[in-house]
């Protein structure tokens, strides 16, 4: 029994993936490709060749040969995930406007560390800084007192030695007035639960040990948000190779393996940009990839090499 003529005319090529980059590439799976998501309605792929057919009067409109005469591939994805971005790359003739704007300021972290009880002998008082990013954390600074000092003359003192060690004035300023110590990050950064400022008695007596400090001002960095919108109309003359890129269609039930899977070389989409609001249906961005002539090196043409300028299917590694 003869076998069944096959045609290419549409190529079902079941559920699958699609991928797409602007600048294609020989890697496969590209690195750098973008995921087109989710799709509905399934994705169609329809290969067109067009023939001119040669007729002589001596047999009348009965073709005595076709000869080719161009190409067409397209490929229909319905996307279902309708966000700006996807828009934006298929919607050619628009144009993105983005504004900036910060939704909350950079704040310093600050802690607050109280002085305690008067010193009873002469000696050193010890005042230990715990900060992640300053250098030598944790360091312990000897600052001199003497008998009678009371918490505010020792916090005082502990506020100059703070303020000419070149770790610590380094990474805070340093304020305060009567028992309190400030210690005010210079730069802006997420909050440091570790950041700590302890005094104690070194070899002074006379001082309560105060071990922990509280954060007055808890740190952050500034949180910076965009909208955007994408404005319509263009001039004529504008031209699809600019924005043209590689789309790869890969069958899902193929797993892993790239055998079955379609490429195109450069692609563009030219569909109608029609969204449906509806209560019972999705919203779908249906674009359709039409793919135009990826030229060949100049030594191939020369050389009159033929039939890899449009689209594959199978291996490509191959």
């Amino acid at each position: 029994m003869a076998g069944t003529q096959q045609s290419f005319e549409t190529i079902k090529i079941g559920v699958c993936d699609c991928f797409w980059r602007p600048l294609p590439t020989e890697a496969i799976p590209n690195p750098d490709e973008i995921y087109l998501g989710l799709t509905k309605g399934g994705v169609e792929l329809v290969y067109t060749p067009e023939w001119y057919e040669i007729q002589v009067d001596q047999f009348g409109k009965t073709a005595t040969e076709s000869v080719l005469i161009g190409e067409d591939i397209k490929a229909r994805i319905p996307l279902a995930e309708t966000d700006l971005s996807k828009l934006e790359l298929f919607a050619h003739t628009a144009t993105k406007i983005v504004e900036s704007y910060q939704v909350s300021p950079a704040t310093a972290q600050q802690i607050t560390a109280v002085i305690l009880g008067t010193v009873a002998s002469d000696g050193y008082a010890n005042i230990t800084v715990t900060a992640n990013g300053m250098n030598n954390s944790p360091k312990t600074i000897s600052v001199p007192v003497v008998t009678g000092n009371d918490a505010a003359a020792v916090a005082g003192k502990v506020r100059t030695a703070l303020s000419n060690d070149g770790d610590v004035s380094a990474f805070f300023n340093v304020s305060g007035e009567g028992d309190q110590i400030i210690l005010t990050r210079k730069v802006a950064a997420v909050n440091d639960e570790t950041m700590n400022l302890a005094s104690d008695n070194g070899t002074c007596t006379g001082l309560t040990a105060a071990p922990t400090s509280t954060i007055s001002i808890p740190g952050a960095v500034a949180v910076n948000e965009q909208r955007s919108k994408l404005t319509f109309g263009r001039k004529p003359g504008f031209r699809l190779e600019g924005v043209a890129g590689q789309l790869r269609l890969h069958p899902i039930a193929m797993g892993s393996s790239n055998d079955e899977d379609v490429i195109i070389y450069r692609a563009a989409n030219r569909a109608p940009l029609q969204l449906n609001y509806k209560l019972d249906e999705e919203r779908i961005f249906s674009t359709e990839f039409q793919g135009i002539v990826a030229r060949q090196t100049a030594e191939d043409e020369l050389n009159g090499i033929d039939g890899s300028f449009l689209w594959q299917i199978g291996n490509p590694t191959i």
